[in-house]
């Protein structure tokens, strides 16, 4: 895809395979950046698809309210100020709204900009089913791998 001369210091894009262990398959997962002055949009498509968009208002946060601490001290995020409103798609799907949470977690480490999401809600589903039974779920394993590709292709140059 060419890049117009405009967006060349601010289009990434990263794409990578995130092997699925539970159901033996192997996805395509692509993140889409575009940066402008006031917000960012990101695309993260799974297999191309993508059919929920999220507002994440990370300009009005601070990013120490963002934190909690247990009684041991140690760090904890809170998602309760992170609240991400659906534009368009399932409103009902908590799991891309827990993820849309984190993604703006992630950012708000680099950027006080608001942020639209355009996302899947397929990352949540395991042959064509929605799987609800936590104890054999690999979500974790999803989230951390989505997180790491969306700062990754934050970082690009």
């Amino acid at each position: 895809m060419s890049q117009s001369p405009l967006f060349k210091d601010r289009y990434k894009v990263l794409t990578k395979e995130f092997h699925d262990k539970l159901t033996d398959t192997t996805s395509t997962i692509t993140c889409t950046i575009l940066e402008f002055d006031d917000k960012l949009i990101i695309s993260l498509s799974t297999d191309g698809i993508t059919d929920i968009t999220y507002s994440l208002e990370l300009s009005k946060i601070e990013e120490r309210s963002l934190i909690l601490y247990d009684d041991d001290g140690e760090e904890y995020f809170n998602p309760s100020k992170i609240v991400p409103n659906v534009i368009i798609g399932d409103v009902l799907n908590l799991k891309d709204q827990v993820m849309a949470s984190h993604i703006g977690f992630l950012l708000n480490k680099f950027v006080q900009k608001n942020v639209i999401l355009n996302t899947s809600g397929k990352f949540w589903f395991y042959k064509g089913k929605k799987m609800n039974d936590e104890s054999i779920s690999n979500d974790h394993e999803k989230l951390q791998f989505i997180l790491g590709l969306i700062e990754s292709c934050y970082r690009l140059k």
